[in-house]
Parts: structure tokens; sequence; C-alpha cells
């Protein structure tokens, strides 16, 4: 797992490529990934871009921050980054008594992304997300000891479409 990590890392902070030099933002929805469903919006700077994905899966808000690394020229391209996603439970909604929950993981982006026509965008890719720290409502340390979250590591796919603006 650290392998994948700093792989990633690496690619990503290697120097801006010659190629690709132009600067353009990208608006999309992404199933999956970071959340059931979400928004995309990323700002691309030549092979570069960063990324701010903001959904939710069942009343939590999830909060994602990627910076991403394209390798090619086509309209098909791979890509692999890193970043942090923020789960919160706002409990006190419901309960005035409770507090806010939270869980953060560092996230390890892969994907292939392919433009369509015109400004239109498909991708898919997994990210793999390595549990940092958590809080509960209570205030308690969140622990994964329970069936499904046994392990640190939570692998899981993304679909998205993303639109060019400009374009």
């Amino acid at each position: 797992m650290k392998r994948i990590i700093l792989l990633s890392l690496l690619c990503s902070l290697t120097p801006f490529s010659s190629y690709g030099n132009d600067s353009f933002y990208r608006i999309g929805v992404t199933i999956g990934g970071y959340g059931l469903i979400s928004l995309s919006f990323e700002r691309h700077i030549g092979d570069y871009s960063m990324r701010v994905n903001m959904g939710t899966t069942m009343g939590e808000i999830d909060l994602a921050f990627t910076v991403n690394r394209y390798f090619s020229q086509s309209d098909t391209k791979v890509f692999t980054g890193i970043g942090i996603w923020n789960v919160i439970f706002p409990f006190f909604i419901f309960d005035r008594d409770k507090k806010l929950g939270h869980i953060h993981w560092v996230t390890v982006p892969v994907g292939i992304d392919n433009k369509t026509s015109g400004g239109n965008y498909l991708g898919i890719e997994s990210d793999m997300h390595f549990f940092i720290t958590g809080r509960r409502e209570d205030g308690s340390k969140v622990r994964f000891n329970s069936p499904i979250f046994h392990e640190r590591f939570l692998p899981l796919p993304a679909f998205y479409y993303k639109y060019r603006m400009g374009e």
C-alpha cells in the first residue's frame, strides 16, 4: 500500500511536461468513488489538474480534494493522483445532543479519461482510500472492527461525465 501512495505521489509531482500547456475548467457528475453521487469541479493546467468533489451517499457530506497527473497527448489519457477525502456526519441535525462526526482518508485515484466529442469527457477510475483518522458523533475515535469496515484500505470504483467549460 505504501508503494502505491509513493508511486502516485512521485508521478503527480513530476515537472510539467512541454505538451499540453493549456488551461481550462471542467465540471461534472461522478457516481461512486467519493460518495454515491458527487459534483466535480476541476482546473487543468497542462498535464495536471486540481479537483474538488462534493457529494453524499446517505446524509453525510463527502468532500475530496485531489491533484492529478495526466499521461498522454491523445484524447484518451491515463491519470493518477493523490489527495484527501473527508466524510462529515452532521448528526446534530437529527439530535441536538450529538456532535459532528468525521472520517479522513488519503486517496489515490487512478483512472482513464476519454474525450468523446466537443467538450464532453467520460471516465472511469479506482479511488484507493487509506484511513487516517476519525471521530464519532460522541467524540470517540473511529475504529474499524465491524464486519464491513475492518481494514484501513478501501478501494472504490467511480464513473464520471465532465464538460469542458468554454469549448
